[in-house]
């Protein structure tokens, strides 16, 4: 049992000196101590993405990557930007496709452990280590090249797709829409990036993406409002969990007089979300809305 001064509900430790600890139990091996205290500050604050990233990474380094998997599946369903997610992903995929020949199962055997016993409604059986491929193309769409030490498959025919997200993610960065000049190399990734779609039309990535561009155009006058409306509405009602999502359709909403809804939509989006990594990633740290998140934990 954890001490009640380093406990989370606790007023003697912030946030960020609790992760500290945390991530020093884990340099020292200490995956116990680390597990519980994980657990317990979890169990407070459900909502925060980097200590879940935390827990995923204790799960693995304790040898049970069959349980860390569901958790990232989780996080990078609600954050698909999250890179170092994104990659422990991939890792454990890779692994575990690596030990196992397709089609063999995994069923999580989470009945050992408390706070996976009372997150099991999100517990995931592993059915298709095959899909690390796709995951690698997700990778590849935020990184663009993949570092030294990422594990290759065997198979990697189609990464194409990848490639493209990443080029036309890096056009929507601030110094490259100043520096863009409208025209044919518009047009091309414009292109490009539909053809992505059309391979893709159900990763989180590609969706994020999609709609950042769509967005991008209406703030350049390129694209009516209306179009990024019914497109924003579209992909959340088809991945209401992805916050990047929910945060832009509340952004339309704000926009068309909807506040109710919208308002509504962001407590939701802070509650899954509560450091708003998500949020400042999209609108800046100083967004008009960063009152509806904690300002300390």
């Amino acid at each position: 049992m954890i001490d009640s001064t380093i406990h989370p509900a606790g007023e003697m430790l912030t946030r960020d000196r609790y992760l500290s600890i945390v991530r020093s139990a884990i340099a020292f091996r200490e995956f116990r101590f680390a597990h519980q205290m994980t657990v317990d500050w979890l169990t407070s604050y459900s909502g925060d993405l980097p200590f879940r990233y935390t827990y995923a990474q204790i799960l693995q380094k304790e040898g049970r990557p069959e349980l860390a998997l569901p958790i990232l599946d989780e996080i990078t369903l609600h954050d698909p930007e999250y890179l170092d997610a994104v990659e422990a992903r991939y890792r454990i995929e890779y692994l575990l496709q690596s030990k196992n020949s397709p089609g063999n199962k995994f069923s999580p055997g989470y009945q050992n452990d408390a706070y996976l016993q009372s997150q099991k409604s999100i517990i995931l059986v592993w059915k298709n280590p095959g899909h690390s491929l796709g995951t690698l193309q997700w990778l590849i769409a935020l990184r663009g090249v993949l570092s030294p030490s990422t594990p290759k498959l065997a198979s990697t025919a189609i990464i194409d797709w990848g490639k493209v997200v990443f080029q036309t993610r890096q056009t929507l960065t601030q110094a490259a829409r100043e520096k863009f000049i409208p025209g044919s190399d518009e047009e091309l990734i414009d292109q490009q990036f539909l053809n992505s779609l059309a391979q893709q039309p159900g990763s989180p990535i590609v969706i994020v993406t999609h709609l950042q561009l769509m967005r991008s155009k209406v703030e350049k006058g390129t694209a009516p409002p209306q179009l990024l409306d019914t497109l924003a509405e579209h992909y959340f009602r088809l991945t209401p969990d992805c916050l990047q999502v929910a945060l832009i359709y509340a952004e339309r909403l704000l926009e068309r007089g909807q506040s109710e809804k919208a308002v509504s939509l962001l407590h939701r989006c802070a509650s899954k979300d509560i450091t708003g990594q998500v949020s400042t990633r999209l609108w800046g740290s100083n967004h008009p809305y960063r009152n509806l998140w904690p300002e300390r934990l």
